[in-house]
């Protein structure tokens, strides 16, 4: 049963059977940095038609048509920024895997970097074990540490490359911080 036949008499499910003994989970919603293309019709187009030509011009057969790989591409966008699904969600209405989904997105970003710098979101420049958010804050504090403890053991060799190092990253987390201000952050309405 789904839908609005769930709680009818058909089903025999009241309402406070629903509330008192099934368990409720609260699904949570999919947050992500979207890039202002993905609201510019004209970006779009461009964005599509250079990628569209760069894989024409491989020569893959296995792609089907130019319209086909319009299609799709719209189609992801639509339901990966517009909707604010998710990559197995939007790969299922798409009829397509959630990898593939990933890889072309991917693969759209970059050619939105190249075709129109100024409506994309800021690249990832860091990675790893550690969550996104916080890599630049652990790398600065892991070179504050690097610092202090050269000053206490007198190696003067050091101190000038951890400062400059660390300047560096200051300054990076200072770029990073206003170009996540600039984006939009977008989440699916409850």
């Amino acid at each position: 049963m789904r839908g609005e036949n769930f709680l009818t008499a058909r089903s025999g499910i009241s309402y406070s059977d629903y509330r008192v003994s099934m368990h409720l989970k609260e699904r949570r919603r999919c947050r992500r940095v979207v890039p202002p293309w993905a609201y510019d019709t004209k970006a779009m187009r461009l964005i599509f038609e250079t990628r569209a030509a760069r894989v024409l011009k491989m020569g893959v057969e296995l792609v089907g048509t130019r319209e086909h790989l319009l299609r799709l591409w719209a189609g992801i966008v639509w339901h990966v920024y517009r909707r604010g699904l998710n990559s197995v969600e939007a790969a299922q209405e798409l009829n397509i895997t959630p990898w593939c989904l990933r890889q072309q997105l991917r693969r759209l970003n970059i050619v939105a970097r190249e075709v129109c710098p100024e409506l994309t979101a800021p690249a990832r420049l860091y990675g790893g074990p550690i969550k996104r958010s916080i890599y630049l804050d652990q790398k600065i504090l892991d070179l504050e540490w690097k610092l202090k403890r050269a000053q206490q053991r007198g190696r003067r060799g050091h101190i000038p490359r951890y400062q400059i190092q660390l300047e560096g990253l200051r300054n990076l987390k200072s770029e990073r911080d206003g170009a996540r201000q600039k984006a939009t952050v977008f989440c699916r309405a409850a």
